[in-house]
């Protein structure tokens, strides 16, 4: 099993959770959507900042009326048309999601990908019933899956494919006036719009220890608590480290495979957050 289908199967169990079929939401996709994404910049050690999507106005294009979205590198046209929606791309307009079809079902977008729907169910979002689909998609070059919820869209990135690393990637956080605030997993601790940058080598030398039993957090290090995620955001450990003491992390209690950790600094009142991504 690959990572992304790791991902996706595991993400899957996670929503299946929630279902809950109750006042079915098929409201317009574009409205007044704003979506929080991921984004990943190398300065400072790696810092992971939100690119904020959202519509800017309305357009016609190619004869079509349609919405101007920007935040995504560059500014991109959308429209729906009955539970369908179409992205400009090439001077054309190509199908991007498509929530009538039903498990079995193919259509292609973007990059000539065939997308193949695997699975049809209802997220409750806020007491909303979200039509969702969870789609395996594949070309020449790349195979590859995703979840998408109508108005919500692909929760793993606005596009079916990056091809551009700058492009943002994985949902942070999404809203509008009939769903509301709607976090992923990994933000519900956190702001839509916070800055988590990377841990520092230095600082990670004289604070941090990794041997093959544990992660020690040295004592008189300004760190007031340790967070970790898996890959999905969910939270698999979490503990407040108290000053001129030691926190170890026994890696037993930690699960296996690629794990982000967090932690909390203060400095002159003001709260940030740092993270490291490792391999267990």
């Amino acid at each position: 099993m690959n990572y992304t289908e790791m991902r996706v199967k595991q993400l899957f169990f996670l929503l299946a959770l929630t279902l809950f079929i109750s006042n079915p939401l098929f409201a317009q996709f574009f409205k007044d959507n704003v979506w929080w994404y991921e984004q990943f910049s190398y300065i400072n050690g790696g810092t992971y900042y939100p690119a904020k999507v959202i519509i800017d106005k309305d357009s016609i294009v190619g004869g079509q009326n349609c919405k101007s979205i920007i935040g995504l590198g560059d500014r991109r046209f959308c429209y729906e048309d009955s539970s369908k929606i179409f992205i400009w791309d090439q001077n054309q307009f190509v199908k991007l999601y498509d929530f009538t079809l039903l498990k079995g079902d193919t259509f292609l977008t973007l990059l000539n990908l065939k997308v193949t729907i695997d699975s049809v169910f209802y997220v409750n979002v806020n007491g909303n019933a979200v039509l969702t689909q969870l789609f395996s998609a594949s070309s020449i070059v790349a195979e590859f899956g995703g979840i998408v919820m109508y108005s919500i869209g692909n929760i793993f990135s606005f596009l079916p494919f990056l091809d551009n690393s700058n492009l943002p990637a994985d949902l942070r956080c999404y809203e509008d006036s009939v769903i509301g605030l709607y976090r992923t997993n990994r933000f519900l601790n956190y702001g839509c719009e916070q800055v988590i940058s990377g841990i520092d080598k230095e600082f990670e030398q004289k604070c941090i220890n990794w041997d093959s039993k544990s992660i020690v957090i040295e004592s008189g290090c300004n760190i007031k608590k340790v967070i970790i995620y898996d890959i999905l955001g969910r939270n698999v450990y979490e503990r407040q480290k108290y000053p001129n003491s030691q926190l170890i992390i026994d890696k037993e209690e930690l699960p296996s495979g690629v794990l982000i950790m967090h932690y909390q600094q203060t400095k002159k009142s003001i709260e940030t957050y740092k993270s490291k991504i490792f391999n267990y």
